[in-house]
């Protein structure tokens, strides 16, 4: 992608937030949100299962699922949640 290209994420139903959102140019009309760069921060923790049919990005500490710097997905489909490694920070 160029540094100009957008990334479009659909939203349906609420949209709830907490901590921190350091996002530059978030725009969009409430169904479909424009980031040009999104900022993560390593949790300690891993974050609870997501609702069926959702999915949570996050970078790990290593504390829970993940090494430190890991960024990882936690996917619920079909009645079971399965947590995966996105980028292993060391292979990079």
């Amino acid at each position: 992608m160029k540094q100009t290209d957008k990334y479009g994420q659909s939203i349906r139903g609420d949209l709830t937030v907490s901590g921190l959102v350091n996002a530059q140019t978030l725009a969009g009309d409430g169904t479909l949100q424009y980031f040009n760069l999104l900022h993560l921060q390593e949790q300690s923790a891993d974050p609870e299962d997501p609702p069926e049919g959702m999915s949570i990005i996050w970078q790990s500490d290593g504390t829970g699922s993940g090494d430190d710097g890991d960024i990882m997905i936690k996917i619920t489909a079909g009645g079971s949640t399965a947590t995966g490694t996105i980028v292993d920070f060391s292979g990079l």
